[in-house]
């Protein structure tokens, strides 16, 4: 159940003029169901609750209700740099739990019953910090990989109710220890958009009337909720179909965070709906990435220094000029840089040591200091407003202010959800088999929701750039689709459309100095594109979509073989992408097969990454003709049919992404391949652990001794009794079970449809052998015993 998950009132004072009378409440209930959600102030703006109201999480200043929050002191830290845990908790003691975030969580450290404090929170620290007293101080371990490590806090009450909050650091990379590439993760939009505590750079509790957004942002505080972790289920901002004709515009992603109490910009920014995802991506397929954040850019250009490659995505809508600094001299002195991201937009400053950030936005001419100093240069606008004469494409090839919204609300709702191809000749698209014309990622609704573009003229049937809008020479334009900055009303909906016209008119005062009909007019219609862009020794590629990542999710193979194909060039220590060639003739699916990893460098070694697995064999023969008409087959016959046949009994397990274990009773379970050794289960469509083995990097099957069958019976319909067995982790992070007659570590190799269950292989990776012990089976629903006879 989350925690509070609040608004203004009680304790935040209420803007002149409040709303006559108090909002609905919805129809099931307060955000998240959460009995005691407290409801502070609707703006009313609209009728919708769920775009319109300000709502947010903070603490709860009831002492009685249980609480737990923690943030770190920083955003990143290398090994041996120590990690500051600042917490809250209204409990007597709590825990904390650290877990490395990737197909297989590792839990790293554990700390038990710590002492709990309950400290004074400022009413606006979500600008200036919560200032709690350290919880914990560790230093980060050498050995601990880069990339994002989830901090658990967890306590109980006396009646055993739990509450959990989850919190989000990176590590670096040491200096001897690097990837070939990095990841640049967007914090400076994470930081706009978290309105954990109220405010951020779009909405919030400052100002007079303590009902505007905040110029000034802390990072001391927690992440909102859906920042760091998200059910499988949470709905991506573009729509996955095109709204009816006539249809008010919907929202989908805002209204369900505010029915399961997340915030309502969870789907904006955020680890979990970008960076998380491209990560798991990468990690499934064999290359080594390392991660840095914006924050360590801009204090330090050096942190680029020894990859070949840096990689951009999801939507990174906010830059510091130091930030682009960095990145500029990187390319410039031969560096790539990868981008699948959107909205390339506005400066940020960062402050106070990089803990606060600053972007006044649309009122950075009337109220950001620097506008009327000697660094006029950086002042919190656009970037392509005249005054900073830095325009966005200068660095990306591309610009947030010439593209924005694409394929949600009314903002091009039904267009084709992926870029049109004009150069399918280039080495992007190698093995896509894309057309002249043809849609790069509709399938998966990469193109969108916020897109980046150029101002262009079509010449001879292809795209190019006008430099009209300050874009450099040598851009080229591979693909494109359309965008707009004004939602359009195609009927009484305006009170109720989340986009409107601000945006547009926003735009035009930044671009053109005036937000008259004619200049937002001259900026209302705009693109996303994917161009390359060479600039000094180095090279630009970007697919300026903050949704590209959504076809890495939905396995585009398009999509996948372009990102590929950028990775693979951008690489100096080349290693064949382990994507299935086949998967383009196979009706678009992608294969979840991979292929072998091929050293292409005689450093490999250095290389973190473990070999891929090879890939299986297969064909895209056409499936032979079936008759017009099937007999049906009774379900009970075919049940007792295979109830003759004897089968040992198994416990498969595997670790959630909190490192907590699942398992489950399975006869269901084969052997497949001796080269590569492949095993197989099935698991039914219903199972509540569905989720966590399609998604986990491997599980562990221990097959049971014939003196187990309370075991079998505890994982088929009892309780889990953890605690009662003897357990070992292996390498997947999944436990074995001991006493048992075999045991495997299996890493998850495909994941098939099969009728009311999926079919899960795995590549078995360790093996352990009890010769002596008798295996226990099941016959006819029933378990019998086997005897081993010489």
């Amino acid at each position: 159940m989350p925690q509070a998950i609040r608004a203004l009132v009680k304790d935040r004072p209420l803007p002149p003029n409040p709303p006559p009378s108090p909002p609905p409440t919805p129809p099931n209930g307060p955000p998240g169901g959460a009995a005691g959600t407290v409801f502070r102030r609707a703006v009313a703006r609209g009728t919708v609750p769920a775009l319109h109201w300000h709502y947010y999480e903070c603490v709860d200043p009831d002492p009685d209700r249980l609480q737990v929050w923690c943030y770190t002191d920083c955003l990143s830290y290398a090994p041996g740099e120590t990690v500051t845990v600042h917490a809250a908790t209204t409990a007597a003691v709590f825990d904390l739990t650290i877990v490395r975030d990737s197909l297989s969580p590792a839990v790293v450290l554990q700390r038990a019953a710590l002492p709990g404090v309950w400290p004074d929170t400022p009413v606006d620290c979500s600008v200036r910090g919560c200032g709690w007293p350290a919880a914990l101080r560790f230093a980060v371990p050498a050995d601990w990989p880069s990339g994002g490590y989830v901090l658990v806090g967890r306590c109980r009450d006396a009646g055993g109710a739990e509450v959990v909050h989850r919190h989000l650091f990176l590590v670096r990379a040491g200096p001897e220890r690097r990837a070939p590439r990095v990841l640049l993760a967007a914090t400076s939009t994470w930081l706009a958009y978290n309105d954990w505590g109220g405010s951020n750079h779009y909405e919030g509790i400052a100002g007079p009337a303590g009902d505007g957004f905040s110029p000034a942002v802390s990072i001391e505080r927690p992440w909102a909720r859906g920042f760091v972790a998200l059910p499988r289920d949470a709905p991506r901002i573009a729509l996955a179909d095109p709204p009816p004709i006539g249809a008010k515009p919907r929202y989908p992603h805002m209204e369900w965070a505010f029915a399961h109490g997340y915030s309502k910009k969870y789907a904006s920014a955020g680890w979990a709906s970008y960076e998380r995802p491209f990560l798991r991506w990468m990690e499934g397929h064999g290359l080594a990435i390392d991660v840095v954040t914006q924050h360590d850019l801009d204090t330090d250009p050096a942190c680029l220094d020894g990859y070949a490659s840096v990689v951009v995505v999801g939507h990174d809508e906010y830059w510091s000029w130091a930030m682009r600094d960095g990145l500029d001299a990187y390319v410039d002195a031969g560096g790539r840089v990868a981008r699948f991201a959107g909205n390339f937009l506005w400066q940020v400053r960062l402050e106070g040591g990089g803990r606060r950030q600053i972007c006044h936005k649309a009122d950075a001419r009337e109220t950001d200091p620097a506008y009327r100093s000697d660094d006029r240069h950086l002042t919190t606008l656009c970037w392509d407003a005249v005054e900073l004469a830095r325009p966005a494409a200068l660095t990306m090839g591309l610009s947030g202010a010439r593209g924005i919204y694409a394929g949600w609300g009314g903002c091009v709702p039904r267009g084709p959800g992926g870029f049109t191809v004009y150069r399918p000749e280039h080495w992007a698209f190698a093995g896509t088999d894309l057309y002249y014309g043809d849609v790069l990622g509709g399938r998966s609704r990469s193109f969108g929701y916020e897109v980046d573009g150029l101002d262009y003229v079509i010449r001879d049937g292809l795209p190019a750039p006008t430099g009209e809008d300050g874009a450099p020479p040598g851009i080229d334009i591979l693909a494109l689709g359309l965008a707009v900055t004004v939602e359009e009303d195609h009927g009484d909906h305006a009170p109720d459309l989340f986009i409107g016209t601000r945006d547009a008119e926003m735009i035009a005062e930044a671009v053109h100095g005036q937000a008259s009909p004619a200049a937002v007019d001259r900026v209302r219609r705009g693109s996303g594109m994917i161009a390359t862009y060479t600039r000094g020794r180095g090279e630009v590629f970007n697919a300026g979509s903050a949704e590209w990542v959504a076809g890495l999710i939905r396995q585009d193979a398009q999509v996948e073989r372009v990102t590929a194909n950028v990775l693979e060039r951008y690489a100096a220590r080349r290693r064949a992408l382990a994507l299935p060639r086949q998967a383009l003739a196979l009706g678009g699916k992608s294969a979840h097969v991979r292929r072998r990893a091929e050293d292409r460098a005689p450093d490999h070694a250095a290389d973190p990454t473990p070999p891929a697995v090879a890939e299986s064999p297969m064909t895209a023969n056409p499936k032979p003709r079936m008759p017009d008409t099937v007999p049906a087959v009774d379900q009970q016959a075919f049940r007792q049919a295979m109830g003759g046949f004897v089968t040992g009994v198994t416990v498969v397990t595997a670790a959630d992404e909190d490192g907590a274990f699942h398992g489950l009773t399975v006869s269901s379970f084969t052997s497949v391949s001796l080269d590569p050794p492949l095993v197989l289960f099935c698991l039914g469509k219903g199972s509540k652990s569905l989720g966590v083995f399609t998604t986990a990097a491997g599980f562990a099957v221990s097959v049971l001794a014939a003196d187990q069958q309370p075991v079998a019976e505890a994982f088929a319909f009892g309780p889990k009794r953890w605690e009662s067995l003897s357990l070992e982790l292996w390498e997947t992070g999944a436990p074995v079970i001991g006493g048992a007659v075999a045991r495997l570590a299996c890493l998850r190799e495909a994941v098939y449809e099969g009728g009311d269950h999926v079919i899960l292989v795995g590549r078995v990776v360790r093996i352990a052998v009890d010769e002596t012990a008798q295996p226990l089976a099941r016959l006819r629903g029933r378990y019998v015993r086997v005897d081993r006879r010489g």
